[in-house]
């Protein structure tokens, strides 16, 4: 009676036990998914930065030499083509599509097709 007794206990204390490790296992659970969505938002916002980065420098090192390459709002590329008093090799004014043979498909800095 005393060992049927003692076996029952061991049972309970097995269950409680493995019962309590599903619970740990499965905070861990959602404390790695709170960390792995956390991650992605970092990486996001690290995106971001870069893109930003990249728009910057694209901005600063592309001198409207080439409309295509410029970045922006097509407000600002208007802005920045009204604004360019340098010229090309041609004479030509940067930012000016005017040595674009037609049929090439390319459009001007303000989204007119050539």
């Amino acid at each position: 009676m005393l060992r049927l007794e003692t076996n029952g206990r061991e049972r309970e204390r097995e269950r409680e036990r493995v019962r309590g490790r599903g619970l740990r296992n499965r905070t861990h659970l959602a404390g790695m998914l709170t960390a792995c969505h956390r991650m992605a938002s970092w990486e996001d916002t690290d995106r971001r930065v870069i893109w930003e980065r990249e728009r910057q420098e694209a901005r600063a090192s592309s001198h409207l030499t080439a409309p295509e390459l410029v970045v922006g709002t097509k407000r600002e590329r208007t802005h920045l083509v009204k604004t360019s008093s340098s010229s090309d090799v041609d004479g030509r004014p940067l930012g000016s599509c005017q040595g674009i043979e037609a049929g090439e498909g390319r459009t001007t800095a303000d989204g007119e097709g050539r």
